[in-house]
């Protein structure tokens, strides 16, 4: 996130942060976090919707476990 986000003091000011973020975070491919930086873009909630369960799904396959988070039981 350093190397992304380092020359905006850790604010996620352009759109191709949000995409190299996506494929940093989540291992979409470059036309995956195009998507995404579109659905933002023009503020579309449906295919945000999408995006953000692909997104979180691909977060999950790409954590390493050392870096989950337990999970609480509430």
């Amino acid at each position: 996130m350093k190397e992304i986000l380092g020359d905006t003091y850790g604010v996620i000011v352009y759109q191709e942060q949000v995409m190299e973020i996506a494929k940093a975070l989540a291992g979409f491919t470059l036309g995956e976090a195009d998507l995404l930086r579109k659905a933002m873009g023009k503020k579309d909630d449906v295919l945000m919707e999408l995006q953000k369960a692909h997104f979180l799904e691909g977060r999950r396959g790409t954590e390493s476990p050392r870096r989950r988070r337990p999970r609480s039981s509430t």
